[in-house]
């Protein structure tokens, strides 16, 4: 099993990025009080703006196979 959660960690780095991130804003919070409240919203926007950009990137891929694919075939003919 650690095995297998180190390999699918090292395909995903940006979990672990996000577990960091988390552990510090929980570790942080209680000695910020009322002002540590905003440490996880910010955790939680940036968390929903790294989903976002990991979509466009994952569409942009696609666009940019699509193109090689294309291009590959312009090239062979």
């Amino acid at each position: 099993m650690g095995l297998g959660m180190r390999t699918f960690l090292l395909r995903c780095p940006g979990y672990v990025i996000d577990d960091v991130v988390l552990m510090g804003v929980l570790v942080l919070e209680p000695f910020f009080g009322e002002e540590g409240r905003g440490l996880l919203v910010v955790f939680e926007i940036l968390k929903e703006e790294n989903k976002r950009l990991a979509e466009t990137i994952g569409e942009k891929d696609k666009i940019i196979e699509k193109l090689h694919e294309d291009l590959d075939q312009y090239s062979t003919s």
